[in-house]
Order: C-alpha cells, then structure tokens, then sequence
C-alpha cells in the first residue's frame, strides 16, 4: 500500500486505466478529476487532475 504522495505526473492514453489501478491495486479512493489546459509553466498542454484519498486519509494527485 502506498503511505503517502504529493502528485504524478504522467501522460496516459488511459486515464480511467489509470484511475482504477490507483484504486483497485494501491487502495486509493478516487474523489473527483478535473480538466486543465495550462501547467505550470504556462504552457497549453490539455490534462486531467484526478485526486485520490490515499489509505492515509491524505489527498494526492495524479495529473494524466
């Protein structure tokens, strides 16, 4: 089980793969996915921010 995380970053063709891996492998309870356009550095680049609730009861994040 995972103790604890602060985010991810990955790219994925699958971001429900993704999802359920999280949370049927590592326990993580999904709580909501958002959509974004722009990172951090300000460039267009399209996301998804999925944040789950790790075993812990801490909230992570996943940007797929």
């Amino acid at each position: 089980m995972m103790k604890s995380i602060d985010h991810i970053g990955q790219r994925c063709s699958d971001p429900r793969g993704i999802v359920e891996f999280y949370t049927q492998v590592l326990g993580a309870k999904f709580v909501r996915a958002v959509a974004a356009t722009k990172i951090s550095t300000g460039e267009d680049t399209p996301h998804l921010n999925v944040f789950l609730r790790l075993p812990d009861g801490k909230i992570g994040r996943a940007h797929v």
